[in-house]
């Protein structure tokens, strides 16, 4: 390249970046550094096992008037009055139990909580029993009605919504794949994915109670 279009070029950018820098402060006088050391960033990890970092599922915050959360459900469905303070609890405190229960409502799934001692669910400490005859139906099963309850209660209900994403449970765990697994003489199936969501929905629920105290 010709000496003198490389110093008239040269020459051009020298004035640019003086007209764009004209006015402003210099570094050494903003009187602060750089933040060259960023802090970690938050990091969550999806139903699919992905880490996204930079994200925290406990910033949506709740509809400032919580729905009622038993009549936005199929009306054959039975939500005992013991459990309504912790659904209150776990929509409030919840962005991932809130987009669970809309679809559950909004497929018209019908649900009823039930309730079985400890030794008569054995070493489970949920279980779920979903038919579709004549349309989706789950029965859910819970020892108790405690803290413990909001992990139960979000794990089978994503059982629920592998139903609904029609997820043939039986192919995976035969081919051992998407995290299914499945034991006991009636087949009984178990997921990654409800795992980590129920362990999710209990983790936000936690951080919503430490925020009010």
């Amino acid at each position: 390249m010709p000496l003198g279009r490389l110093s008239s070029r040269a020459l051009w950018a020298s004035g640019l970046v003086a007209a764009l820098t004209a006015g402003a402060p210099s570094l050494d006088a903003q009187g602060t550094s750089l933040p060259w050391a960023m802090s970690s960033p938050a990091a969550y990890e999806s139903v699919s096992g992905m880490v996204a970092m930079g994200f925290s599922p406990y910033r949506e915050a709740p509809p400032a008037q919580p729905l009622d959360l038993v009549d936005m459900l199929n009306v054959d469905s039975d939500i005992p009055a013991m459990c309504h303070a912790l659904l209150d609890e776990m929509w409030r405190g919840s962005a991932t139990f809130r987009r669970q229960w809309t679809r559950v409502a909004a497929a018209h799934v019908r649900i009823a909580i039930a309730f079985d001692r400890p030794s008569a669910i054995g070493a489970v400490h949920a279980r779920s029993e979903i038919t579709r005859k004549p349309d989706l139906r789950v029965r859910i099963l819970l020892p108790v009605v405690d803290r413990a309850a909001v992990e139960y209660f979000a794990h089978e209900l994503e059982h629920v919504l592998e139903q609904l994403d029609e997820v043939d449970l039986a192919q995976a765990a035969a081919s051992r794949v998407h995290g299914v697994s499945v034991g006991g003489a009636t087949p009984v199936f178990e997921t990654r994915r409800a795992i980590v969501v129920g362990g999710l929905v209990a983790a936000e629920v936690r951080a919503y109670r430490d925020r009010r105290q």
